[in-house]
């Protein structure tokens, strides 16, 4: 058999080892030089990546809070921030825990970093691939101190799959309250600036937190106030607004994405009997296209968190709150006042897992997915 076509059947068969155990291809690099060569090009990482498709849950960055060792001057301890990665897999980034940083946003193998030690008018941004151990400082970005802001980071080629976003150039898009109109600064790390600030809708219905949903080249952001969503084309920096109607929006939403790729939308829906929340549960919505171009939003489900968790409905942290993007899990938090909160994760057939933060109290998670081919010298496997 010729070597070429040799080659290529040997790629076709270490395709089909999971993507959810990177050291599964350690193991396949081990066996000879061949075989690592094979494994080490980007040809076979893109074709891994296409058979799969759905990139796997690495791990989880956790925001978390804890106490200081050490006293300040006035010989208090005092709160520190810092963002851990917890991992699914056996994954493990070169440094699991960034002090005075929080994560806010993850997309196409990178993570959004914010500082927490900025002054409140200026804005500290970095970017990390953490496969690559690659970190980018951005420059700081002046805002308005009393305007409310969210953030995401997307992949700049405009033709990519997303599939193998290694080495491409990326963008972050800061979407803020503005002082009339909502404003929006994109960072390219291709130009490594800022752009100036393009305008779209009024500034009254204030941006949330909740991470940003990607689908197709637009960025949807949960407002603060309102609950509506504003969109963001990553592409032609265009801005509107979809206006949600009062049966679908509710407390504590969170945006989601499809299986088909199409936006979605989880709500946590409560009934009281005498003053005491009795039971909790998510109400999954999608986004469709009417006959006539119109919006429409269908319920597809119910999660009934208080069963599921098996705990007090006034234990789960409502604002607690998470989606992972590309595999349909949530991640929950459940806890009462002056105590760490607990962490479970929900998968699509429902399966529950409880995750372990170490110590800290986490106050919020982004889910890091990408598809992992590791450096194989980390293993103590030469090159080939």
């Amino acid at each position: 058999m010729p070597r070429r076509l040799a080659d290529e059947l040997l790629e076709e068969i270490l395709t089909r080892l999971p993507p959810d155990d990177p050291v599964s291809l350690v193991r396949a690099a081990a066996v000879c030089p061949r075989w690592r060569r094979v494994v080490s090009t980007r040809s076979f990482r893109h074709r891994f990546a296409q058979r799969h498709r759905t990139a796997p849950m690495l791990g989880l960055f956790a925001n978390l809070k804890h106490w200081s060792e050490d006293k300040d001057e006035d010989g208090d301890y005092y709160k520190i921030s810092s963002v851990r990665f917890v991992r699914a897999t056996r994954f493990r980034p070169e440094d699991e825990d960034r002090r005075d940083l929080c994560a806010f946003d993850a997309r196409h193998g990178r993570v959004l970093l914010v500082s927490t030690l900025q002054d409140a008018a200026v804005m500290g941004f970095e970017v990390w691939d953490p496969v690559m151990n690659e970190l980018w400082e951005l420059p700081n970005l002046a805002r308005s101190s009393t305007s409310t802001w969210n953030a995401g980071v997307v992949c700049a080629d405009d033709a990519c799959d997303h599939l193998d976003c290694r080495r491409k150039p990326f963008r972050v898009v800061f979407l803020d309250s503005g002082r009339e109109k909502m404003r929006a600064f994109v960072y390219s790390s291709e130009s490594g600036a800022w752009s100036g600030p393009t305008y779209g809708p009024p500034a009254h219905d204030g941006v949330g937190f909740a991470c940003p949903a990607l689908v197709g080249n637009t960025l949807h952001f949960l407002m603060k106030w309102t609950n509506n969503i504003l969109k963001y084309d990553v592409l032609t920096g265009r801005m509107a607004m979809i206006v949600m109607p009062h049966d679908v929006t509710g407390d504590f939403p969170v945006l989601t994405t499809a299986e088909d790729g199409g936006l979605g939308l989880a709500r946590v829906e409560t009934r009281d009997e005498g003053g005491v929340t009795v039971e909790c549960a998510l109400s999954l919505w999608s986004m469709e296209t009417g006959p006539e171009g119109q919006v429409l939003w269908q319920q597809k489900g119910m999660i009934a968190l208080d069963t599921l968790l098996n705990v007090n409905t006034n234990r789960i942290r409502l604002h607690n709150i998470a989606f992972a993007h590309g595999i349909g899990a949530f991640f929950v938090a459940t806890g009462v006042a002056g105590t760490d909160d607990e962490w479970f994760s929900i998968d699509k057939s429902e399966e529950v897992r409880k995750e372990n933060f170490g110590d800290g109290s986490a106050n919020g998670v982004v889910p890091y997915t990408s598809f992992y081919t590791p450096e194989f010298r980390q293993y103590g496997v030469p090159p080939a």
